[in-house]
This record gives structure tokens, C-alpha cells and sequence, in this order.
């Protein structure tokens, strides 16, 4: 497991055995969800098609 996720565990850890901690983390989630909630769903960007190419050499007559 990466060095990051033991730290986030160890962390998770700390805040569970804390009462306030506990609760201001779970108030912050909270928080999160529902921002995430009221964001209205993202449509994919749909890529634009490469416009030709101009010719610049004048057409023969």
C-alpha cells in the first residue's frame, strides 16, 4: 500500500477515537455531499472536429 493511504488510515484512526474530531469531520463531509449534490450533472466535452486545411498553393488552371 502506498506511504499516502496509510497515513490517510492512521489519520482515520486518530479522528475515530476523538468524539469532536469525529463529528467536525463528519460535518465536513456532509458539507461536501452536498455541494457535490447541488452541482448539476457535467456533460463530457464533446471534441471539435479539425477544421481542413486551406490549400495554399493556387489551383492550376
Amino acid at each position: 500500500m502506498a506511504r499516502e493511504d496509510m497515513q490517510t488510515l492512521r489519520r482515520a484512526e486518530e479522528i475515530r477515537k476523538d468524539p469532536k474530531r469525529l463529528e467536525a469531520a463528519t460535518n465536513q463531509a456532509q458539507k461536501h455531499i452536498e455541494e457535490l449534490s447541488r452541482v448539476k450533472s457535467i456533460k463530457p466535452v464533446t471534441p471539435r472536429k479539425a477544421t481542413p486545411r486551406r490549400r495554399t498553393m493556387p489551383r492550376k488552371p
